[in-house]
This record gives structure tokens, sequence and C-alpha cells, in this order.
């Protein structure tokens, strides 16, 4: 498995906490609080390494240094079937979930490659590099345009000093009409 297997960031619903398995979860351990939140954060460090590894990894894999992994949290996980027997994201859930943002990437993937080999023949001298045929329009502004708030200084250049709009047209030789 590589690194790009996995994602930076999660596929959540957001109604997850509603979610009628984390409402058997609270059924299991209520009226402790406490209890509930771990379990909760053992669910989510499942849930999220998996999504970084791009693989269902398990309870012990997955759990933060400062987490204790409590079994009995994790049977009641596993009851409530937030994790399988082995502690993992079940496998239909995860299919659901990661398997659309995997294809997602993958779609994005073949695009990007397609566009980038378009480029590169382009530049290989390609159909793309061919140049246009010639137009009776011009391609550009055929003088340099000056910001009318600089003054031109002899050498075509600016001198940095800021002018009147008059004074540049003057510079340039335009005829000026007060």
């Amino acid at each position: 498995m590589s690194r790009e297997d996995g994602f930076d960031v999660a596929d959540v619903a957001t109604g997850h906490l509603d979610d009628p398995k984390v409402k058997a979860l609270w059924r299991a351990v209520a009226p402790d609080q406490d209890r509930m939140s771990r379990a909760l954060t053992l669910h989510l460090s499942v849930l999220l390494a998996s999504w970084r590894q791009g693989q269902r990894v398990t309870v012990a894999e997955a759990v933060p240094v400062w987490l204790d992994p409590d079994e009995s949290l994790v049977k009641a996980l596993t009851d409530a079937r937030l994790l399988d027997k082995t502690g993992r994201i079940p496998v239909r859930a995860w299919k659901s979930w990661f398997g659309p943002a995997s294809g997602r990437r993958e779609t994005l993937r073949v695009k990007w490659r397609r566009a980038n080999e378009r480029r590169a023949a382009s530049v290989r001298g390609g159909t793309a590099a061919v140049p246009p045929p010639p137009s009776d329009r011009p391609s550009g502004p055929s003088v340099r345009r000056v910001r009318a708030r600089e003054t031109p200084s002899n050498d075509g250049g600016t001198n940095g000093r800021v002018g009147t709009l008059a004074e540049t047209m003057a510079a340039m030789g335009l005829k000026v009409e007060r």
C-alpha cells in the first residue's frame, strides 16, 4: 500500500453522532458520558487512521498514545456494529464511504494524466504545438503602453517620477490639447 492510497481528509457524515449505531452504543454505556466519549474517540481514531492508511486498520493500530484501548469499550463498539470482530470499520461501511471517494480521486488522476500527456505532446511538437494560421487581426498592441502616472525618460524607460497624463502624452510625442 502506498501513501497515495490514503487520504488527508475523511468523508464523515454530519449526522454521525445521531446514527442508530451510535445511539445503540449510548444505550450500552449510559449514563456514563465519559465512557461514551472515550468509545467515540476510539471509533473516530479507527475511522480516521483507516482513511489515512487507505485500508481498514485495527483499534490497536489506531489508538492515540494518550488513550487506553479499553477492551470493554471495544466490545461495546463491536456490539453496536461500529467496529467488526477484528476491531476494524465494518467492510460494508468502509466500501460505501471509502470506495466512492477513492473512485473520485482515481477519475481525477486519469483526467490530470491525460491533460499532462496533452501538454507534454504540445511541448514535444505534437499537434498542439502547430502555430495558428495567420490572422488579419493584430495579436496585441503595437506600441508599448505606459502607465499614465509615470513620466517616461529620454531613454524609453520611466524615471519613477509620477507625472500627469498630459506630461506622459507629451513625452510620448502625442499632441496634447487643453
